[in-house]
């Protein structure tokens, strides 16, 4: 079964445009999240002004100079509650609506996955988080690049929360230290909770990927379109397979360069990867499903494995 990590359905083509480039890709079921961003401009498909050339810079500089890297990614989201591409601002909403995802997996149980977008500094979040994922949810996603939050501190309730009832946070990093490389903190805090992490960990690319060897609790998702062709290569040599998720970060990352949408390239670039076999089947889909399926008890068992291997209660 192939499963698409990472989709925001009401963007590009909507939820019937998804739908189709899914059966026509051979994609059976995808994750959904809800809008984090006022509408962007799409000006024959292609992305606003500023965001083709960070991204094109990004992979370039994880593999170089991961400081430039983290700074490139930065100054994209200079102030919380606005981004910026290009010369433009656009507004982060406040309190992203999850309801449309809600209805589309109502819709279509047996094609998509919701996770509910949460906000960590917002007042009563945990009340929310726990309201929806009572109500279908089967994760969390939260964006420290957007709503600029420290990871360590304010994630640490929510992200608790998610492994004690069994449910994956999927996670964007932001550009410093505190709202992204402070995960590792936090996984090693939180040794029952499973963090999937957009875009190959971005900015932070190999260190976290040897962070990962350490840690059973880290996850990354392969979205572009911040992981190219180059980015895909280096990180499939430096992860084991049982750590990566097929993601399309649809719909930004099936555009083409004529306009269109389409799983296309995509599914190139991983038939290119070095896996065969059960490898393929666990990056395409299995990872994910094992992680969207594993309920409380699975969790406190590895909990109590990782404990027991690092030698202190909590995994320290």
């Amino acid at each position: 079964m192939i499963v698409d990590g990472h989709c925001h359905p009401l963007e590009g083509p909507g939820l019937q445009g998804l739908l189709r480039l899914m059966r026509e890709a051979g994609v059976q079921r995808a994750v959904l999240f809800p809008p984090a961003l006022e509408p962007l401009p799409e000006e024959t498909g292609r992305p606003p002004d500023g965001w083709s050339r960070t991204a094109s810079l990004w992979p370039s500089a994880v593999t170089s100079v991961n400081w430039l890297a983290r700074r490139c990614y930065q100054r994209l989201a200079q102030t919380k509650g606005r981004l910026r591409l290009g010369a433009r601002w656009y507004r982060v909403l406040s309190g992203p609506d999850n309801a449309p995802v809600a209805a589309a997996v109502s819709a279509h149980p047996d094609r998509f996955v919701g996770f509910a977008y949460v906000d960590p500094t917002e007042p009563g979040h945990l009340d929310t988080a726990l309201s929806l994922l009572a109500a279908g949810f089967k994760g969390v996603r939260v964006n420290a690049w957007l709503d600029r939050f420290d990871v360590a501190r304010d994630l640490y309730p929510l992200a608790r929360l998610c492994g004690e009832r069994g449910y994956p946070v999927h996670i964007q990093l932001g550009g410093t230290r505190r709202t992204g490389w402070s995960l590792v903190e936090l996984a090693d805090r939180l040794p029952a909770t499973n963090f999937i992490i957009a875009h190959a960990g971005l900015p932070y690319g190999p260190p976290l990927w040897q962070a990962a060897r350490t840690r059973p609790n880290l996850y990354f998702d392969l979205a572009p379109p911040f992981v190219d062709e180059g980015l895909l290569e280096l990180v499939a040599r430096r992860v084991p397979p049982g750590r990566l998720i097929f993601a399309s970060g649809g719909a930004a990352g099936l555009r083409t360069p004529e306009g269109d949408y389409s799983y296309q390239a995509l599914m190139a670039r991983m038939r290119s990867l070095p896996f065969t076999g059960r490898a393929r089947t666990a990056v395409m889909g299995e990872n994910l499903r094992r992680l969207l399926e594993a309920g409380p008890l699975e969790r406190e068992l590895r909990a109590r494995l990782w404990a027991c291997a690092s030698g202190s209660p909590g995994g320290r």
